[in-house]
């Protein structure tokens, strides 16, 4: 596998973008992004007129004094969003040109950058059978540096197998937020399943599938012996115009039944083509599917 490190050029154009709280309720956050409410923040925003029930601590004094009418303060509270970047370091993903592992974690470099611009809280996961490891806690852009080194110790390796990851994710993980999965999703199991034990235990869900165009429309044509890159199985196939054809079919399909299940939870699907690059993805694609502010 490659190092992975993204162009300071590249970065600077995603200083302007910020992750949607897909998913997440207001009182999941903690701390920066701005929420209006009465009280005691960091910062003085607007007036309200007080209504009954409102809480006479937060009155100004000095407009009643002069208006003799009853105002209340509103502040502005910084709230932190936490950002679980997951990703796919399972065998499979070790496949195209650009390799789909490479890919995938300079996307995960990206999507970090992104997040530690904005003071969100950041930590990133490799999985594959199970969660694999997990990074520190990073905040604020100077961590970047650290997201590469977490990023570029890891090899692909082992069998794929949302269920058990996923569900090794939500015990070892206390606070809510949004979660980026970036995946092929090629997974033999209940993939809809595992994603909805992230729904249901209050996380955003983004699909991030990263798709090697050779997976989606095979350059392949007559007999052929067919490898499980993870388990090792093979099968030997006769390939020609109408198998080819059923397959891409069946191919796009199965992730376009993945892309309704997810939106029915409120969560997203969004493909990620190797071929395409970078800031096509994060300044186009990306926003267009609302991962973005």
């Amino acid at each position: 596998m490659a190092d992975i490190r993204l162009d300071s050029k590249f970065l600077r154009k995603l200083d302007h973008l910020m992750f949607r709280a897909l998913g997440v309720a207001s009182g999941d956050l903690m701390g920066g992004r701005r929420s209006r409410r009465r009280g005691v923040g960091l910062e003085f925003a607007d007036h309200k007129a007080y209504s009954s029930g409102d809480d006479f601590r937060y009155l100004d004094w000095n407009i009643l004094a002069r208006l003799d009418e009853l105002f209340l303060k509103v502040f502005e509270l910084e709230e932190d969003l936490y950002v679980y970047i997951l990703v796919d370091c399972s065998k499979s993903m070790d496949f195209g040109d650009p390799n789909k592992s490479d890919f995938a974690r300079m996307l995960a470099a990206a999507l970090a950058y992104i997040g530690l611009a904005k003071q969100d809280i950041v930590r990133l996961s490799f999985f594959d059978s199970e969660l694999v490891t997990n990074s520190n806690v990073f905040k604020g852009r100077e961590q970047i540096l650290r997201v590469f080194d977490f990023l570029n110790d890891r090899s692909t390796g082992g069998r794929t197998s949302f269920a058990d990851a996923l569900s090794d994710f939500v015990r070892s993980t206390r606070r809510h937020g949004i979660v980026l999965l970036i995946s092929d999703f090629l997974d033999p199991g209940n993939l809809k399943e595992a994603l909805r034990t992230l729904v249901h235990n209050r996380f955003g869900v983004y699909a991030l599938h990263v798709v090697d165009a050779d997976e989606e429309t095979p350059n392949l044509i007559g007999d052929v012996e067919l490898t499980d890159s993870e388990t090792g199985e093979s099968l030997s196939v006769s390939l020609r115009g109408s198998a080819l054809e059923a397959y891409r079919r069946m191919f796009q399909d199965h992730f376009a039944e993945l892309r309704r299940f997810l939106h029915s939870y409120n969560a997203r699907y969004i493909r990620a083509l190797t071929s395409t690059s970078l800031e096509d993805l994060f300044l186009m694609t990306f926003r267009r599917e609302g991962l973005f502010r």
